[in-house]
């Protein structure tokens, strides 16, 4: 029987320590096991180099169409100024054949955060947000500001999909069916993280992490950030 292509790329549902052990020949460095961090199709762990490494997982499919060519996100998050997040020192990719079949992997090595955590996404997450200093509200507004600001080619790919005006209109269409017209005409693109929700920000201190996906985006808005408050999300139209 075929395995479900949800499954196929649920890395809770396998056995990755080949992929684990790969990482380290190919970067040389050591995994701490304790370290782990397993979601749905990423791996992340703090290296023997005091570094972090993130491991995903892409079907091949999304590799083509729009978003060929543009280069893996990390990456290309190093031509970004002013924007609070940690540096990029190198990475890799290569097809997932013979034991995932129509599959690609990529690893990047970043900058190990410390000093900070990522703002928790269960029931506490409300009280730990709304005790972040205004310092953060305003280091993220600047950041926002700097990455709407960035000239790029680049299109925002969430969940794998570039952004387009029919993906945005017939998801508004979805929610909120009796909606007239939308004048997506009238719609602003600017560059956005694409992925800014509150699991991949830190804090005390503001960091915002996972960038595989960030671009040209419609949205509301960087000064939309100075209206923010937990409760809200922070994730771009």
């Amino acid at each position: 029987m075929t395995e479900p292509a949800a499954q196929r790329y649920d890395l809770r549902h396998h056995d990755v320590r080949d992929v684990m052990d790969r990482v380290e020949q190919m970067l040389d460095v050591r995994l701490d096991p304790d370290s782990v961090v397993r979601k749905r199709r990423t791996i992340g762990a703090v290296t023997s180099a005091g570094s972090w490494v993130r491991i995903e997982l892409r079907g091949s499919e999304r590799m083509a169409g729009p978003v060929a060519g543009q280069g893996w996100g990390f990456e290309a998050a190093e031509a970004l100024t002013g924007v609070a997040r940690p540096q990029w020192f190198r990475g890799a990719s290569w097809r997932g054949e013979p034991l995932r079949p129509a599959t690609v992997w990529r690893v990047d090595e970043v900058e190990l955060i410390r000093g900070a955590e990522p703002i928790r996404t269960k029931a506490e997450w409300l009280e730990e947000a709304d005790a972040l200093p205004q310092r953060w509200w305003d280091d993220l507004g600047t950041s926002l500001e700097a990455l709407a600001a960035t000239d790029t080619s680049r299109l925002a790919t969430p969940d794998c999909q570039p952004v387009t005006t029919a993906r945005v209109e017939a998801e508004i269409r979805r929610v909120f069916p009796g909606l007239e017209d939308l004048h997506p005409e009238r719609w602003q693109w600017m560059t956005a993280h694409a992925d800014l929700g509150w699991a991949n920000v830190t804090g005390p201190r503001l960091w915002i992490t996972d960038w595989e996906d960030w671009g040209r985006a419609i949205t509301t808005g960087p000064e939309a950030v100075r209206h923010m408050r937990p409760g809200v999300t922070l994730q771009p139209a």
